[in-house]
């Protein structure tokens, strides 16, 4: 989880990390903002809710995931998304 999270871990590592069956990878892997966007949109349908939770949270999230976000089901979810710095103007 530590190379995950790890803002220097290339991005194809990161990839084959947010395929790992241990959800706490995954998790690290959606909070890192050097995680490619394209993976960042696939762990943005994680079933894990805190899976999502930092994908919502992560600066570097496409802004057409975290739209998705904020329709989220699970309100710890869609309240992140909320918070996503991207979606304040001007920033």
């Amino acid at each position: 989880m530590g190379l995950a999270r790890n803002p220097r871990a290339p991005q194809d590592i990161l990839s084959a990390l947010a395929l790992s069956g241990d959800e706490y990878t995954r998790g690290g892997v959606a909070a890192n903002p050097n995680t490619p966007a394209e993976v960042l949109s696939g762990l943005g349908v994680d079933q894990e809710w805190h899976v999502r939770r930092s994908v919502a949270m992560n600066p570097a999230t496409p802004l057409g995931v975290l739209e998705k976000l904020l329709g989220d089901a699970d309100t710890r979810v869609s309240g992140a998304a909320r918070t996503n710095t991207a979606l304040i103007p001007g920033r």
